[in-house]
């Protein structure tokens, strides 16, 4: 009969034991339930906050974006115009100086002929008048293409077009630092000195 009676009693306290265990768990799990619940909502109002101000930097990014393009674009028409000028500059220079280095090598025997002028006495006039000819007619050509010689005799004395390799006393101040004479002709093509004129220069 005791014995019956302890093994009551062990049921009991083992169906108490296993209750209470089990109550335990449940509010584990209870517990652990709403945290999981406080932490997703932390994070959902995190990722909202987060959401928000991305949108935030978008829309102020979208704002500044048109201001950027319209910089970068005025960027770019402005560089494109600066190339477009100098493509135009450098077909334009093409195109003026392109004959300058056969130039250079006709001023040679331009100056023959010049030489060839002086030279002829008065009974070769008919020898004369064919260099000469010949000599206007290739200073004509030259000038087609904007080669022209370099009007030096009497003008003042300018370093950019004109070589001085002798010099003259001059006692008249007037004309102290002109050309007295004309020893070589220089040439210019269009705005571009060719050749500088050799030239004695009144001191």
């Amino acid at each position: 009969m005791k014995d019956e009676v302890k093994n009551k009693e062990t049921k009991n306290s083992e169906e108490e034991q296993s209750k209470k265990e089990t109550q335990d768990l449940e509010g584990d799990l209870e517990e652990a339930a709403e945290e999981e619940v406080v932490e997703k909502e932390k994070e959902d109002t995190d990722g909202s906050a987060s959401e928000e101000q991305e949108k935030q930097e978008e829309n102020q990014k979208q704002e500044k974006d048109p201001e950027e393009l319209n910089e970068r674009f005025l960027r770019l028409q402005a560089e494109f115009s600066n190339y477009k000028r100098r493509v135009e500059k450098e077909k334009k220079d093409l195109y003026v100086y392109g004959c300058e280095n056969l130039a250079k090598d006709l001023l040679p025997v331009i100056d023959n002929l010049e030489r060839a002028l002086e030279s002829v006495d008065e009974a070769e006039e008919g020898l004369s008048k064919g260099v000469k000819m010949v000599y206007d007619q290739t200073l004509e050509t030259l000038k087609k293409h904007g080669i022209q010689q370099i009007e030096a005799d009497g003008s003042p004395f300018d370093m950019n077009k004109h070589h001085a390799v002798m010099t003259e006393p001059c006692e008249d101040d007037a004309l102290k630092e002109t050309v007295a004479q004309v020893l070589q002709q220089g040439y210019t093509i269009e705005e571009r000195v060719l050749r500088p004129a050799m030239v004695k220069v009144y001191k």
